[in-house]
């Protein structure tokens, strides 16, 4: 039971850290609300493997993030929504669309229905929860999956709610400092749409369960119809990826660009005082009293030789985005030059009646390698989880077809 979930908040981890921050949320608020079932002796054992196995498959990418978490960030989105993120919502028609566009932007409110990005769960994820609405309206939902699924449901429609331009959160985020920072961070409310459509999933499987057992011909119509919505859908927009005439569908990242903020859109850079004068420019040189000559580079990895014959320190600049852990070593001696960040560039002090050839480049911390290490045995353990589970599926498979062919 613990696969899936460690495979989901893995996958989350490493892609999106705001989905994260807003599934943890939700995560908080269920197992509140089944509490009893938390602290059930078995379960609590499978939740604590969970959070376990999630933390020690994801080392490799929390201890560096954990590690830079007190480092001073700019964001440079244009930007800053102190003014509030109500503005960035859908509206209800968005919500409900059938046929959308590709790609756009993600504020429709200013760039209208032609230029907008796809804002919707999807039909058939609605469908499901109006199915749900219905048999739950007509008391069909079994004992056993009622406080479950009317728990999803609601959950659901209210981020789906919390996803419109309607939900107050404006208000809200002036209630206090803490909300202010919380909500700030989401910047759409659209992004609930993501644990809308979980939960509202979630009520369609029920729904769907609990009904199979009464009206089977009934259940199988309507199968077919959530499935053709959710082919038809999906249909649209992956042909609308493939014949777009947009250069951006996949996106590749030219060599000489990853030693620059470009790579990440210049959106969270590290240094409050960043200059963005050169952005997506690669550059190194030398201050005016030292000899300065570049002798191979290799992305964020810099060779140079230098001559300093004056009495006075100089410096060499360069277009690296400086973090705290970059080092310019003599490869023959060891000797380190000192590395500082000017405008949230990478600088090298230069030392005075001094010369050598040396190399810049980014020095991880022993532990960080030791998380990896973690992460790789934790990622050995899930895939033999995995296959354990796949070969008892397959041998009861086999122990059912044998019973029933002795039958």
């Amino acid at each position: 039971n613990f696969i899936a979930p460690v495979i989901g908040y893995t996958g989350l981890i490493q892609t999106h850290i705001i989905s994260c921050e807003m599934a943890g949320i939700f995560t908080i608020i269920t197992c509140l609300v089944f509490i009893k079932k938390v602290f059930n002796k078995k379960r609590f054992g499978e939740l604590a493997l969970i959070v376990i196995l999630t933390a020690v498959i994801n080392a490799g990418m929390l201890v560096p993030f954990i590690d830079y978490m007190d480092e001073p960030v700019k964001i440079n989105l244009g930007t800053t929504y102190k003014d509030g993120i109500q503005h960035n919502g859908a509206f209800w028609a968005q919500l409900f669309e059938i046929f959308t566009s590709v790609s756009g932007y993600c504020n429709s409110k200013s760039v209208g229905i032609p230029g907008e990005m796809p804002i919707t769960t999807g039909i058939a994820i609605i469908a499901g929860g109006i199915f749900f609405a219905y048999e739950w309206y007509m008391g069909r939902i079994d004992k056993k999956w009622r406080k479950t699924g009317i728990f999803c449901f609601l959950t659901g429609c209210m981020a789906f709610f919390m996803s419109t331009v309607y939900f107050p959160w404006d208000r809200i985020q002036k209630m206090a400092a803490i909300f202010a920072k919380v909500i700030t961070s989401f910047q759409f409310p659209w992004r609930f749409l993501t644990i809308a459509s979980v939960f509202l999933t979630v009520t369609t499987i029920i729904a769907v369960k609990c009904e199979l057992e009464n009206e089977k011909i009934k259940i199988k119509a309507f199968s077919i119809v959530i499935v053709f919505l959710a082919i038809m859908q999906s249909s649209w927009l992956i042909s609308g990826a493939l014949n777009s005439d947009k250069e951006r569908v996949l996106w590749a990242y030219e060599e000489q660009s990853l030693d620059t903020e470009f790579l990440v859109g210049g959106e969270y850079l590290p240094g409050i005082d960043y200059n963005s004068e050169h952005y997506g420019t690669q550059f190194s040189y030398g201050s005016d009293n030292i000899s300065y000559l570049e002798l191979s580079r290799n992305k964020n990895i810099i060779t140079f030789s230098y001559n300093n014959s004056t009495d006075e320190s100089g410096y060499v600049a360069t277009s690296i985005v400086y973090y705290n852990g970059y080092k310019t070593v003599n490869k023959d001696t060891g000797s380190q030059l000192g590395t500082y960040s000017i405008d949230g560039y990478l600088f090298v002090e230069i030392p005075p009646q001094s010369s050598g050839t040396y190399t810049i480049r980014f020095v991880q911390p022993w532990y960080w390698k030791v998380s990896y290490i973690i992460s790789f045995l934790g990622a050995a353990v899930l895939t033999i989880a995995i296959v354990r589970s796949s070969k008892l599926r397959i041998l009861k498979g086999k122990t059912w077809e044998t019973n029933s062919l002795s039958e």
